[in-house]
């Protein structure tokens, strides 16, 4: 399915059509990534790979792209560390040019949004986040950072969600579940 022909505009703001959203999420399409983490898929130049949320009503809209060995920042830690990271994602462009990617340690929180097979067609999933600010720090900081950044990660989700789950229900499950019952009526 091609995006352009299943989204809207609405207020400046991209959205996704109902059917849409609920094929994504028949097909397995989507990938939670509220917790942050490295970023495993296409780079931009390949496509890249979306960014979702959704409104308190259960619109869904793209809130930005990320691409491969980039570091998803979680809300809370972006929140809690926001002077800190905009410190340690400081690089120059020739960083970027020379960029190699290297061996995961097996510690780090990945989100894996690598092409699947759908249909014979080789389809990027998206990367859905239940809040509606994360941070992405560029890859070649994240690879310098990498368990600093995941400690960050870790720490802050386990302090603010976690530790608070019994209360606050994941939105990300509320709003895939809603969509996955109606799609199979």
């Amino acid at each position: 399915m091609i995006l352009t022909e299943n989204t809207y505009e609405k207020d400046g703001i991209t959205y996704l059509k109902t059917e849409y959203f609920k094929w994504l999420v028949r097909s397995e399409l989507l990938v939670d990534g509220s917790a942050g983490g490295l970023v495993l898929g296409p780079t931009r130049r390949q496509g890249g790979i979306i960014l979702l949320s959704a409104t308190n009503d259960g619109d869904v809209y793209i809130t930005g792209q990320t691409e491969n060995w980039e570091l998803l920042i979680n809300h809370y830690a972006y929140i809690e560390h926001q002077k800190e990271l905009l410190e340690l994602s400081r690089h120059t462009a020739i960083d970027e040019t020379f960029f190699m990617g290297y061996l995961i340690p097996s510690h780090i929180h990945t989100i894996d949004a690598r092409a699947k097979d759908i249909n014979g067609e080789s389809v990027t999933p998206f990367i859905y986040q239940d809040t509606h600010q994360i941070g992405t720090m560029p890859k070649v900081p994240a690879k310098k950072h990498l368990t600093y950044l995941d400690t960050l990660n870790r720490a802050s989700w386990l302090k603010n969600r976690v530790e608070k789950q019994a209360i606050d229900q994941f939105k990300t499950t509320l709003i895939i579940t809603k969509y996955r019952d109606i799609s199979h009526n």
